[in-house]
């Protein structure tokens, strides 16, 4: 039975349904919808400065292998071989020319394309056209501000229409100093067993939960009474189109000190007619 999306979320109540953290139809129809249509976020340019550079992730449930090529380019490439579908690179990160499926051997180019197949004349009477076999490629890869982002959509938006109001904010991380930013050597990562939007929701709009789930990290030498240090704060939920959000605690400059900045300009920007309405 079809389900109604625009039931699942009440606004004008702040309800939310259950169920779109673990109705299977629905999550089946975000893998399609969302992972597969949209711009996803793989990670940062900086953790592949060099060519022949690689990292995996995924995009949904699609293994993938962003990697900058012999020839500088960046692509991403699905991280499964076009023989049987077997996982092609199995590490986190490192450099090769090449990648060498475990299975078959199948052998490809970091560009990816095939370029070895053992017993191609005995097994395939050398009829295997490889130009035709090579790793299946993202076919949109785009930067923003250092972010790598990459999409199955051939026809949908480009990267910065889809990212929409949502720059502003990340020009507020990612380009407030000359030189950008970069990421730091070094990968720590948790496993949650739940549903992706957990997660997004966390970062999005939850900073409610800081003071309960994470108040070890008040306990830190030097960290002590973090939470106290900026005063007069409002807190805001934003909507930045094309679903993406922010959640901001905004002070006046005099209040923010302690090691939390202040980004020149806000007061004003937030004192003109137009946002103190739209902030209503």
């Amino acid at each position: 039975m079809a389900i109604d999306i625009s039931s699942l979320v009440d606004m004008s109540r702040g309800l939310v349904d259950r169920r779109i953290f673990a109705d299977q139809e629905i999550y089946d129809m975000e893998m399609e919808r969302i992972f597969r249509r949209n711009w996803i976020c793989l990670g940062h340019e900086t953790e592949i400065p060099n060519k022949n550079d690689f990292f995996t992730t995924w995009i949904g449930e699609d293994p993938v292998i962003v990697v900058r090529g012999g020839d500088g380019k960046i692509r991403v490439l699905l991280n499964l071989c076009r023989h049987r579908g077997g996982t092609v690179c199995r590490v986190d990160k490192g450099s090769a020319r090449s990648f060498l499926c475990p299975y078959h051997g199948w052998a490809y180019s970091n560009d990816g394309s095939l370029k070895g197949v053992p017993s191609l004349e005995v097994g395939y009477r050398n009829q295997l056209d490889l130009e035709e076999w090579g790793l299946v490629e993202v076919p949109r890869v785009d930067n923003y501000k250092g972010l790598l982002f990459a999409t199955w959509d051939r026809n949908g938006p480009d990267l910065r229409t889809f990212l929409a109001d949502s720059t502003f904010y990340l020009d507020c991380l990612l380009d407030r100093l000359d030189g950008g930013t970069e990421i730091v050597v070094g990968t720590r990562r948790w496993v949650i067993p739940c549903n992706w939007k957990h997660a997004a929701e966390n970062f999005i709009g939850d900073s409610y939960h800081a003071a309960f789930t994470h108040a070890s990290i008040f306990k830190v030498p030097g960290l002590e009474g973090a939470g106290n240090r900026v005063s007069g704060t409002e807190g805001y939920q934003i909507q930045c189109g094309n679903g993406h959000g922010v959640g901001a605690w905004v002070a006046s400059k005099e209040a923010a000190r302690g090691g939390y900045g202040h980004l020149e300009g806000i007061d004003e920007w937030m004192a003109t007619p137009e946002i103190e309405n739209e902030m209503r």
